[in-house]
């Protein structure tokens, strides 16, 4: 029901065809209903009711470009690739998502390891490869990373805990000091002419991008260590089912 809200919870579809195989056909209808036609029965009165509001805040809707690849791409004048990147990463994402389903559509159980991994990547990758981020987006993924910290071993949780540092830091920064977008609370404590000129420095387009640096590239070694992980596991079931369908066919 989180999609009546958000369309981000779509990204998880996926993990809802493990073992979808095993239910009657009435009882994946249902499941497919109580998806779908809460999203499509919200936004169509709200299409309704105002449509081009609906197209460009909604269904258009695309983060403000500034924050990983698209930071990066902006910061070295490539308006070009700035440009197309947010197709790029539609087709990798949708690949990446399309490819997910398939895998589990084929499996029967996970482990509680492996769906909170695959869950966090699912919308991990979407502020690290995507065209743009919101401080906000850090609500989709948190409650995944404080599970994963007790699901992994020694070093996966000293990577975490630095992960977690770092983004506090940037966090409180953002927030105290950065004008533009997040109101600076520290001119609510005070006004000095020292303060204003140091708000003014965070908040500056340059200043923002190298503040952000670290937390994209945690995102990013998250995105890719998980990821890989996920995909070993996705090409040896995939190869199971291909050895099963070969022994089938060829008994002897």
């Amino acid at each position: 029901m989180g999609t009546l809200s958000k369309t981000v919870p779509l990204c998880l579809a996926p993990l809802l065809l493990l073992s979808v195989r095993k239910l009657k056909l009435t009882e994946q209808a249902l499941g497919m209903a109580l998806l779908l036609v809460p999203v499509i029965l919200g936004l169509s009165i709200l299409y309704v009711l105002g449509p081009e509001d609906i197209k460009t805040k909604v269904l258009n809707y695309r983060s403000t470009p500034g924050f990983g690849f698209t930071g990066l791409f902006a910061y070295f004048g490539s308006a070009g690739l700035l440009a197309i990147w947010p197709r790029i990463f539609e087709i990798i994402y949708g690949i990446g998502w399309i490819g997910a389903g398939a895998w589990l559509l084929l499996e029967e159980r996970f482990n509680p390891q492996q769906t909170v991994s695959l869950a966090t990547v699912v919308l991990l990758a979407i502020p690290a490869l995507g065209p743009g981020y919101g401080l906000q987006y850090i609500y989709w993924f948190l409650p995944l990373l404080v599970l994963m910290y007790g699901l992994e071993g020694r070093n996966v949780r000293i990577f975490l805990l630095i992960f977690y540092g770092v983004t506090v830091a940037i966090y409180t920064i953002e927030y105290a000091f950065d004008f533009y977008t997040h109101g600076a609370f520290t001119l609510e404590i005070s006004r000095t002419e020292r303060l204003i000129k140091f708000i003014e420095f965070i908040s500056a387009k340059n200043t923002q991008f190298y503040l952000l640096l670290p937390l994209w590239l945690l995102y990013l070694i998250s995105v890719f260590f998980f990821g890989a992980k996920i995909a070993r596991s996705m090409l040896l079931g995939f190869k199971a089912v291909w050895q099963r369908n070969g022994t089938a066919r060829d008994p002897a």
